[in-house]
């Protein structure tokens, strides 16, 4: 997990105020998974871009009608942001929840 990324988890826990045992958590998750931006607000619009261009080309080779490409690369995206974003990866603790989830419900 790089450094700022913690430093990121920690304004989170200061800013949401969640409790120590819940930033532990967060901490574990974003080093297991190594996440690399906390929220998807945070991921740089041309790393977006980029992958929207990769994710369109592999979609239409794919050989998908063209009047569906749109949704299938939106619905790959918000695949993508769930490796990427702390926030919105699957628990390492709770399977089936996204890491913002298990916090929200934490308190």
């Amino acid at each position: 997990m790089s450094r700022n990324m913690l430093q990121e988890v920690e304004s989170w826990r200061k800013a949401t105020q969640i409790s120590n045992g819940d930033y532990s958590l967060a901490a574990q998750q974003a080093a297991a998974l190594k996440a690399q931006y906390l929220t998807s607000d945070q991921v740089p619009a041309d790393v977006v871009e980029a992958e929207k261009e990769v994710l369109t080309k592999k979609t239409l080779e794919e050989g998908k009608p063209e009047a569906a490409v749109t949704k299938i690369v939106e619905g790959r995206i918000n695949a993508f942001f769930k490796e990427i974003v702390l926030l919105d990866q699957e628990s390492v603790f709770e399977s089936k929840k996204s890491v913002k989830q298990v916090l929200d419900a934490a308190g």
